[in-house]
């Protein structure tokens, strides 16, 4: 029972990082990129690349924090990685401005196989992209390794004045 207790307050106390109310998303993405790198001895290179007018309601940045924590969890897990990159950009297309937010590596890359039968973490982020309007992708990224991206419209951005 005090088992059970101790990881159900651990779980209540990881559903929201602390960081990401006080910090805000990008410096707490930076936290968790040097983490990350710290317990996996992955080398992780984290770039924000947006602008400051771009903000994210407090439902996106759960989701995108989680999608990243979730991605390089499996990057650490299966890779095989000796590198990674997290970063968050600006981009324009034929529908207007979208952000992107991508984990890249440089590991052994993921099978059709995986991708066409996703456990529970892939379930998972692809859920996450679906509660905020992103579109979510994975696939093996040329010459090796994986790309995660999530992708945002820029209409199902959140307020423009909370960041």
């Amino acid at each position: 029972v005090s088992d059970t207790l101790q990881r159900t307050r651990q779980y209540a106390h990881n559903s929201y990082p602390v960081d990401l109310e006080n910090l805000g998303l990008e410096a707490s993405l930076s936290n968790l990129c040097a983490s990350f790198e710290q317990q996996s001895g992955i080398k992780c290179r984290y770039e924000w690349k947006l602008p400051e007018a771009i903000s994210f309601d407090k439902r996106q940045k759960l989701n995108i924090f989680r999608i990243v924590q979730e991605a390089l969890h499996n990057v650490m897990k299966h890779s095989q990685a000796a590198n990674v990159k997290v970063r968050g950009k600006l981009v324009a297309d034929k529908n207007g401005e979208c952000v992107i937010f991508s984990v890249v590596d440089d590991g052994i890359g993921i099978s059709r196989e995986q991708i066409n039968n996703p456990g529970i973490g892939l379930n998972s982020m692809q859920y996450r992209a679906n509660q905020i309007g992103a579109s979510f992708v994975i696939k093996s990224n040329k010459p090796r390794g994986t790309c995660v991206q999530l992708s945002i419209n820029n209409k199902f951005l959140g307020d423009k004045n909370e960041k």
